[in-house]
C-alpha cells in the first residue's frame, strides 16, 4: 500500500506539473510585466547553465537551450550596456523597467558578463499556451524592448501553432541605442491556433550585450488587408570588378520585407536613394500573407570620394496600414583608404612572370586619406612550390618610384594561392599615389602573379627587370590587364576582456590583440606593466591604458574602464569562549545568501569544538561578488591538580590541596 501511495503522489505531482506547462491562456487582454519573479540575479552569465535563472508564474525557462533568462532590477553592473546605462557608465541604481517605470521595478534581461564564452548562446523563455481559437478575433504581441551595447545580439519572437515551430515572426539585432524600445508583432496569421511563443535571446560578441524585456501584452486588433514590413536591409558583400587606381568597390544592396496583412501583395518595391543622385529599387514578385520574401537591389552604388554614405530604403506599396514607422530603413557607411576593392577572382586564372631572369611587377594605388600600411596580399592561381618571392611598397610619381617598405621572402606552397607578406616596418602614409608590388626571386622560374584580363586602367601596372632603374608599363607589352595585389591597412591595438568589472579586491586580466611589446597603465595597479595580458588590481573605477609598440617607432594605444563592484556587507557572531563540551549557535546575516564554510547555508550554525577553532562564513551578493568573515571560538578546559593518594591513621588529619583554577 506504501508503494501505491508513493507512486500516486509522484502522478499527482507530474499531473500538476504538466498541467501547469500546458496551461491555456484564454481571456485578453493579457498581461505579464514579471514582476512576480521570483529571484533577481546580476551573478554569472546567463550561458552559465548551472545556474538557474528566475521562475514566473505561467513562463518557463527553455530547458534545451544554452542558459537562463535573469530577472533585475535598477541597472546591470556593466558599463555601457543595459537599462540606465551610458557609453562611460553602469546603470545600477538608475536603470528603470517600463512597467511600472521605476528602479525597483523588474525586467527580464539575458547576462552577458564573459560573453567571449556566451557568443551565440540561445537563451528562451517560454509563454504559456494561449488559446485563439475560440472566436474569429485577431490577436497581436507587444513587447518593449532594451538592446544597447556596442556587442549587442539579436532578439528573436518565434511562435509554436502545436505542432511545427515558425521561428523569426519578428527579430531585431545590434545596438538599438540607451532607450526602451516598443513593438507590436502580429499574430492574426494564428487566430485558429493555440500557440505557445518563444522569446529568443542569441547572446553577443563582449560584455556589452546585456538585453532586456518587460510589459508583455496580447490583446485583440483589427489587421490591416494590405501592409508591407520593411524588416531588414543590408549591404551585400560579393567579389565585384575592381577599379583599382580609383580605390572603389561597387557596394549592393538585399532588403527583406514581410507581408503583415490579410491580403497578397504584388509589385512590391523597396525604393532606394543615396548620395550622388544615386537611386535603384529591390523588386518583389507576389507575397502572400504573412509570408517573408528576400531580394537584391537592380543596380549598384560605386564609390568614389570619402566621407559618410547614407542610403534611403522604402517600399512602395500603398497601404490601408497608417502606421509607416515599419516601412523605411536608412543604411550608411564610410569610405575610407582602408575600403578597398575586391577583384572578380572567378577572371584571375591567368598568372604573369618571366622565364628569362628575375622580375618585379606591380600596380598603382592611389590613397585618399591617411592611414598606416602594413602587409600586401597577392593571388597566385598556380604556384611553382618552392619558389621565393617578396613584397615591396614604393612611392609613385610619373612611374614607380624609392622602396619605403619590403617584406622577408615568401615561399609558394601547394594548394595556396593567397599570400599576404608583412612589411618589415608599417608603413605610415598619407594621401597620394604609391605603389604595390612583387618581385620573382628565382631566375628563370615564372612567379605566375594573377591577374585578370577586365577591369584595366591605364598606366596603373608597370613591371622592372633591372631592380627599378626602368619601368615598363605592362599595356606596352600588350598586356591590358589588373594585377591581383592588395594592400592592407589599419595597425591597431584593442584590449580584450571578459568583463568590465571586477568585485573589489579582486584581480581582472586584460589582453592587448596585438603589437610586439606593450605597456600598461597605471603600472602601480598592474601587476607586471610590460606584458601583453596582465592581471589588474584596481581599487576604484579605473581606466587602463595600453600602449603597444609594432617596432620601427610606430605605437598605438587603447584604453578601457574597469568598473568596481560593491562586496557584500555582513555580520558574524563576535568572537566568543566556551567551556568544554558545550555548545554554541554560530549566526551570521547579509548579502543576498550566506554559505558556512563546512556548514549549513542561510541558517545557523550549532558547533560543539573539541578544542579552539575559527569559523568562516562566505556572505555572496546578487552581483556575483562575496566577503568572508571569521568567528574565533575558544574552548576552555580547565586543568586541576590535587594531592595524590595517601595513607593516614585513624583519627589522623591529612591536608589535601588543589590547584589550577580560580574557585
Amino acid at each position: 500500500m506504501l508503494k501505491f501511495l508513493r507512486h500516486s503522489l509522484f502522478a499527482a505531482i507530474c499531473f500538476l506539473f504538466i498541467s501547469a506547462i500546458n496551461a491555456q491562456i484564454s481571456t485578453y487582454p493579457y498581461n505579464e510585466d514579471f514582476e512576480g519573479a521570483s529571484i533577481l540575479q546580476t551573478a554569472n552569465a546567463s550561458c552559465v547553465a548551472t545556474v538557474a535563472g528566475a521562475t514566473i508564474s505561467g513562463w518557463f525557462q527553455d530547458t534545451l537551450d544554452d542558459g537562463d533568462w535573469r530577472a533585475d532590477t535598477a541597472g546591470t553592473t556593466s558599463i555601457g550596456t543595459g537599462p540606465g546605462a551610458t557609453a562611460a557608465s553602469s546603470g545600477v541604481n538608475v536603470g528603470m523597467d517600463v512597467n511600472p517605470g521605476t528602479t525597483g521595478g523588474i525586467y527580464m534581461y539575458t547576462e552577458a558578463t564573459n560573453a567571449t564564452t556566451c557568443s551565440n548562446s540561445e537563451i528562451n523563455l517560454l509563454s504559456p499556451y494561449f488559446d485563439f481559437s475560440a472566436s474569429s478575433k485577431y490577436y497581436r504581441m507587444s513587447i518593449n524592448y532594451h538592446m544597447f551595447g556596442a556587442g549587442m545580439g539579436s532578439l528573436h519572437i518565434d511562435v509554436y501553432d502545436g505542432s511545427t515551430w515558425t521561428d523569426d515572426v519578428w527579430t531585431i539585432s545590434g545596438d538599438q541605442d540607451t532607450n526602451w524600445h516598443f513593438k507590436f508583432v502580429n499574430l492574426a496569421n494564428y487566430n485558429d491556433d493555440s500557440v505557445r511563443i518563444r522569446i529568443r535571446s542569441v547572446m553577443g560578441t563582449s560584455y556589452q550585450s546585456d538585453m532586456a524585456i518587460d510589459d508583455i501584452t496580447i490583446d485583440e486588433f483589427t489587421p490591416y488587408d494590405y501592409d508591407i514590413e520593411l524588416r531588414d536591409a543590408a549591404f551585400t558583400q560579393f567579389e565585384y570588378p575592381i577599379i583599382r587606381y580609383r580605390q572603389a568597390d561597387s557596394i549592393g544592396f538585399t532588403g527583406t520585407i514581410k507581408n503583415e496583412g490579410l491580403n497578397e501583395t504584388t509589385q512590391t518595391k523597396i525604393n532606394i536613394n543615396g548620395p550622388a543622385s544615386y537611386s535603384t529599387s529591390i523588386d518583389f514578385d507576389t507575397v502572400q500573407s504573412y509570408d517573408i520574401a528576400t531580394s537584391l537591389a537592380n543596380d549598384k552604388f560605386l564609390q568614389s570620394s570619402i566621407g559618410v554614405k547614407e542610403f534611403y530604403l522604402e517600399t512602395s506599396i500603398a497601404e490601408s496600414d497608417g502606421n509607416i514607422s515599419n516601412n523605411y530603413d536608412t543604411l550608411s557607411f564610410e569610405v575610407s583608404d582602408t575600403v578597398m576593392a575586391r577583384e572578380d577572382i572567378e577572371m584571375a586564372t591567368n598568372g604573369i612572370g618571366t622565364n628569362g631572369g628575375t622580375i618585379e611587377m606591380g600596380q598603382k594605388f592611389e590613397i585618399i586619406a591617411d592611414d598606416t600600411v602594413t602587409t600586401v596580399s597577392f593571388y597566385i592561381p598556380t604556384p611553382n612550390v618552392g619558389d621565393s618571392v617578396r613584397v615591396h611598397f614604393r612611392n609613385f610619381g610619373a612611374n614607380p618610384g624609392s622602396i619605403l617598405q619590403s617584406s622577408l621572402p615568401v615561399v609558394l606552397k601547394a594548394n595556396q594561392n593567397w599570400y599576404t607578406a608583412r612589411l618589415n616596418c608599417a608603413v605610415p602614409v598619407s594621401a597620394g599615389n604609391y605603389f604595390a608590388s612583387v618581385e620573382q626571386l628565382v631566375a628563370n622560374q615564372n612567379m605566375g602573379l594573377g591577374y585578370t584580363n577586365e577591369y584595366h586602367n591605364p598606366n596603373t601596372c608597370f613591371y622592372t627587370t633591372d631592380a627599378g632603374a626602368t619601368w615598363v608599363r605592362l599595356e606596352d607589352q600588350n598586356f591590358d590587364i589588373t594585377l591581383v595585389i592588395r594592400i592592407n591597412f589599419n595597425l591597431d591595438v584593442d584590449i580584450v576582456a571578459e568583463s568590465d568589472s571586477t568585485c573589489a579586491g579582486s584581480p581582472i586580466q586584460l589582453a592587448a590583440n596585438n603589437g610586439k611589446t606593450f605597456s600598461w597603465s597605471p603600472s602601480n595597479l598592474t601587476q607586471t606593466p610590460t606584458a601583453k595580458d596582465p592581471f589588474m588590481s584596481p581599487v576604484q573605477n579605473t581606466t587602463f591604458t595600453v600602449t603597444a609598440d609594432f617596432g620601427c617607432g610606430i605605437t598605438r594605444t587603447a584604453s578601457i574602464p574597469i568598473y568596481i563592484k560593491t562586496l557584500p556587507s555582513g555580520t558574524i557572531t563576535d568572537d566568543t569562549t566556551i567551556c568544554e563540551n558545550k555548545s554554541v549557535v554560530l549566526q551570521a546575516s547579509g548579502g543576498s545568501s550566506y554559505q558556512w564554510l563546512s556548514g549549513p547555508a542561510n541558517g545557523d550554525y550549532t558547533i560543539t569544538p573539541q578544542n579552539s577553532n575559527a569559523y568562516t562564513v562566505r556572505i555572496d551578493s546578487s552581483n556575483g561578488c562575496s566577503k568572508l568573515y571569521t568567528v574565533q571560538v575558544l574552548v576552555n578546559k580547565p586543568s586541576v591538580a590535587i594531592t595524590g593518594d595517601t595513607l593516614v591513621c585513624s583519627g589522623t588529619k591529612a591536608n589535601l590541596t588543589a590547584s589550577g583554577t580560580s574557585t
